[in-house]
């Protein structure tokens, strides 16, 4: 009986010593990753509210707010619509053709101008209902 214990108690001190600098290590990675929201509607009484939207097509150029714009230049043109806005939320809406990756390129374009991005669903699209029915907002944004 005894030598069990004897053999029991090292083997414990081994794994304390292995997994505690494991865990520390994993606390010190942190969160990783590309962080996205989901757009929601909220219906405001009052009155119509001006979101950025970034549509994404496979088969044309980005657009902004349904302006027309080239991949080089779409930095520049987010960093002169967010200048003057109070909700600084890019929302994404990418056709459902195009390649998931490609969408994610776009929104780490956003991040590195400091934008929050917003994936656009059509879900969400449906809720919105009429134009200026619904404003689209995101859950507590870092």
């Amino acid at each position: 009986m005894l030598s069990r214990f004897t053999v029991a108690g090292p083997l414990a001190a081994l794994m304390l010593v292995l997994v505690v600098p494991f865990f520390a290590w994993q606390a010190q990675i942190g969160e990783r990753g590309l962080p996205v929201y989901i757009a929601q509607v909220h219906h405001s009484p009052y009155g119509q509210c001006w979101a950025a939207v970034l549509h994404i097509s496979a088969k044309g150029p980005p657009m902004v707010n349904a302006e027309i714009e080239t991949k080089e230049g779409l930095g520049e043109r987010l960093k002169e619509v967010f200048s003057t806005r109070a909700q600084r939320v890019l929302f994404v809406k990418g056709d459902s053709d195009l390649a998931f990756g490609e969408v994610v390129r776009y929104i780490d374009m956003a991040r590195g101008e400091g934008l929050p991005a917003a994936l656009l669903t059509p879900g969400v699209e449906r809720e919105m209902g009429a134009p200026g029915t619904g404003c689209l907002t995101i859950p507590n944004p870092r």
